[in-house]
């Protein structure tokens, strides 16, 4: 009778733990997509913006450029990533701006530097909202 009530409770247990396991990979699968939409978007957003440098005369130039693919890359890994409860073009375009504002104070180009990072979180934002809602 004790030997029953322990197969039981193991099989009770092994149960539970294959319904945590299961939880866990498609937690594990959701982050993980969330990760590659954010170096897909990150990664095309930087080599755009670095395109609209090309005509632009400057002072180191290639740093100039691999700086702002960097900040780029970044608005668009954090929109993806990033789990705030606001609509998604609404944090694309805070996180556009929060991360553009730097590199304008420092520059003193206000305007390019932080229209390109909210235009660019905004439509970021909403490919991610529309990429995400067509797959649920």
């Amino acid at each position: 009778m004790h030997l029953l009530k322990e197969i039981r409770k193991s099989n009770k247990q092994s149960k539970e733990l294959v319904v945590y396991l299961s939880e866990s990979i498609k937690n594990y699968s959701s982050k993980m997509k969330r990760t590659i939409t954010g170096i897909l978007f990150g990664f095309v957003f930087g080599i755009f913006d670095v395109l609209l440098m090309i005509p632009i005369s400057m002072n180191d130039k290639p740093i100039a450029m691999f700086a702002s693919f960097i900040n780029r890359f970044a608005i668009g890994f954090f929109i993806a990533t990033a789990d705030i409860p606001i609509p998604s073009w609404l944090k694309g375009m805070c996180i556009g701006l929060l991360l553009s504002l730097p590199d304008a104070i420092i520059t003193k180009a206000y305007a390019p530097i932080v229209g390109v990072g909210i235009i660019g979180g905004l439509i970021i934002g909403f490919l991610i909202k529309t990429r995400t809602s067509s797959r649920l």
